[in-house]
């Protein structure tokens, strides 16, 4: 029996794991073959992660015999949707430790969010072909589908050859989809090329990414989409490293998913009058849920203060120890640092000139922080302060000239830098590499 029969019978949340990664090897060979290309993140490691599956396999294993980082993502997203259905908390935190852990409440809650919308087989799709941009094939094949120069050349993101190969009919799965559903996932498709919700919830984008909600056609349906793939792919996001549960959709990240999704939600309805009084929403309430745990409340309406919200949020910071650790290292930048540094990270990108977006950023501080993991506060402070310097390099624009707008700077080419044993021994290595686009 085929996928698509199963969940219109109504037993998809009652298949085993097992017999699920089985059927989506079947329905979505296309796509996971794509998946097993596709470019590993900033924070993808190399161990072999433990599995859910029979004898303890993961969803690669099962599939490929072998471990892909994308392919075990994207099955445990898959894979959370079927818990969430089935409201099988113990199987989607099982991984999770306390203290922390996804409160039953919660998960609750997020069942809740997720049996809104019944077409369940699109929803699949969507989460299946999101990360679809990783594989460097597909924008090779879209450049040879278009005559002479294109706009490929230009792209940036994964999101853009995902979408752009979407429109160009280059996505089988998307083929069987009615026509409704299609159009959904596109216009999901199209507010991830410029506003993803996960660079909200970390700081890492700007007020002008917020943009498209308010310009796109059919965008509350779009931006629902676009919500529940992101929870998902949030919630398979560490499988590269444990397959067994949704290691990542701890309490503390729920809450400020769920705090962005809200908002954003708010702005597409127009109950939020712009773009900066959303993304500081996001600022504001982990303002508050830090000063509930003892730090001294910030205020969005402080430059250096929403500054240092948003380097939080890029450190996902969401304890006083961590707020003070930042804090200390923030407070080691020069005068001119800090001065950079603060400016750069209030442009909205709107009116106020242009805005950088420094992608990978909070993958790299996470980085940082394993490197130090076992080291003294002292050395950890170094380390988060070298790293700011870095970041206040890497957010200046040389020229004051130009339309409002979003640069996207790619943050990854760093990343062995950090990793290394000079940078653990000596952060100050990171003043002196050269940044790509000043040579």
């Amino acid at each position: 029996m085929t996928l698509q029969a199963i969940i219109a019978q109504g037993n998809f949340p009652s298949l085993s794991d097992t017999e699920a990664v089985n059927l989506f090897g079947s329905a979505f060979r296309s796509e996971l073959e794509r998946l097993r290309n596709a470019e590993p993140t900033v924070e993808s490691g190399t161990e072999k992660p433990a599995g859910s599956l029979k004898n303890g396999e993961t969803p690669s294993r099962r599939l490929f015999q072998t471990d892909y980082a994308e392919v075990n993502r994207t099955l445990v997203n898959i894979l959370a949707l079927k818990w969430i259905l089935a409201e099988d908390y113990a199987s989607f935190t099982a991984c999770q430790r306390d203290p922390g852990k996804l409160s039953e409440d919660s998960f609750r809650r997020l069942c809740e969010f997720f049996k809104s919308y019944k077409d369940i087989y699109t929803l699949l799709v969507a989460v299946v072909t999101d990360d679809l941009g990783k594989d460097p094939q597909l924008a090779n094949e879209l450049e040879k589908t278009r005559n002479g120069p294109t706009t490929t050349v230009k792209m940036v993101n994964h999101s853009e050859f995902l979408y752009e190969a979407a429109k160009a009919g280059m996505i089988p799965a998307l083929e069987s989809v009615p026509v409704s559903g299609r159009e959904t996932i596109l216009r999901s498709m199209e507010i991830e090329v410029y506003l993803n919700i996960s660079q909200l919830v970390q700081g890492e984008n700007v007020p002008a990414s917020l943009s498209i909600l308010r310009n796109i056609q059919d965008g509350k349906n779009g931006f629902h989409m676009r919500a529940m793939v992101t929870i998902l792919d949030v919630a398979g996001a560490a499988a590269h490293s444990n397959a067994r549960g949704c290691l990542v959709m701890t309490e503390s990240v729920y809450q400020g998913y769920m705090t962005a999704i809200e908002a954003l939600e708010k702005l597409v309805l127009r109950e939020i009058p712009s773009e900066r009084a959303c993304y500081d929403q996001v600022l504001s309430k982990r303002a508050r849920n830090l000063h509930l745990k003892g730090y001294d409340l910030l205020s969005t309406n402080n430059a250096e203060e929403r500054a240092l919200l948003r380097i939080f949020c890029m450190g996902r910071v969401d304890n006083k120890q961590s707020a003070n650790l930042f804090n200390k290292a923030f407070a080691k930048l020069s005068t001119t640092e800090n001065s950079s540094l603060v400016n750069a990270l209030n442009v909205d990108g709107l009116e106020d000139g242009i805005a950088i977006l420094p992608y990978y950023a909070p993958g790299l501080i996470a980085e940082v922080l394993r490197g130090a993991q076992k080291k003294e506060e002292p050395a950890i402070i170094e380390a988060l302060s070298a790293f700011m310097r870095f970041l206040a390099r890497v957010m200046e624009y040389e020229s004051e000239t130009g339309d409002p707008r979003v640069i996207e700077r790619d943050l990854s080419f760093v990343q062995d830098v950090i990793k290394s044993n000079g940078f653990k021994n000596d952060p100050y290595v990171l003043d002196n590499v050269q940044l790509p686009w000043s040579q």
